[in-house]
């Protein structure tokens, strides 16, 4: 609404936070004008429909603008890995990352300064903690890792780069229903620091790891003996110092 002879302009901001260049000008007098279109609610792709595909997915988003995610492949038990090749991921490339027997769980990706994929997840066949670095961008080259395998770790995993570019991953460790951290010292995560983090009880169930700008861990998690959330702030690399605090204790939660 303007007075007699008002312009409006500047930038146009659109949903997404895309900035497009305006190439057609309107003088309008006295009358409304609609100018581009609402689109009604959020777009929504299927983006793999072979066999049962989607368990346990994670997500980033490339520098490109466009999603990446690791998933769970159930019907075969494998891990696989979409490079969206839009912002709907109605074209994508799609890569079995790893398939040796039963693998693929609990994945959490996040990507490298050279753009492509880190995933962390578990080998369910063999109860360990795996890392695979992607060598391509659709992760059809790779090296992959047992970063864990002492007896039954890897469950609900989460995984952050620090400043070195080395992975950091928080799990489950099954066998003793603790909370454990992996930083890795080399890219491949071949060599690393492991180090548990709380054996109070069944903990680590659930977590969530990011770094601070101190570069430590912060990881919430589940502590399943008094169903409660909790938070712990690392005060080292190796978070072999740490403050651990109950965030939420009503109830189960």
């Amino acid at each position: 609404i303007g007075s007699n002879g008002a312009t409006i302009k500047g930038d146009v901001i659109v949903a997404g936070g895309l900035n497009p260049t305006p190439n057609i000008e309107w003088i309008t007098t006295n009358a409304d004008f609609f100018v581009g279109t609402a689109v009604g609610g959020p777009q929504i792709t299927t983006v793999d429909t072979t066999n049962n595909v989607g368990d346990s997915s994670s997500l980033a988003i490339g520098t490109d603008g466009f999603a990446r995610i690791a998933y769970l492949y159930d019907t075969s038990q494998d891990l696989k890995f979409a490079r969206c090749l839009n912002d709907d991921c109605t074209t994508k490339n799609i890569t079995t990352v790893d398939s040796s027997n039963d693998v693929g769980l609990y994945p959490a990706i996040a990507l490298g300064s050279d753009g492509f994929a880190r995933i962390s997840y578990y080998n369910d066949s063999s109860d360990d903690l795996k890392f695979a670095r992607c060598t391509n961008t659709d992760c059809t080259t790779k090296v992959v890792t047992t970063v864990d395998s002492s007896n039954n770790v890897g469950q609900y995993t989460s995984l952050a780069l620090g400043a070195d570019t080395f992975a950091r991953i928080s799990y489950y460790d099954v066998s003793n229903h603790d909370l454990k951290l992996a930083r890795c010292t080399n890219a491949d995560c071949t060599t690393k620091i492991i180090t548990t983090i709380e054996s109070a009880g069944d903990v680590g169930k659930f977590t969530a790891l990011a770094l601070g700008a101190d570069g430590f861990a912060r990881i919430g998690y589940f502590d399943e003996t008094k169903d409660d959330l909790k938070f712990v702030h690392c005060t080292n690399a190796d978070c072999t110092t740490k403050n651990i605090t109950t965030v939420d204790a009503t109830g189960d939660s």
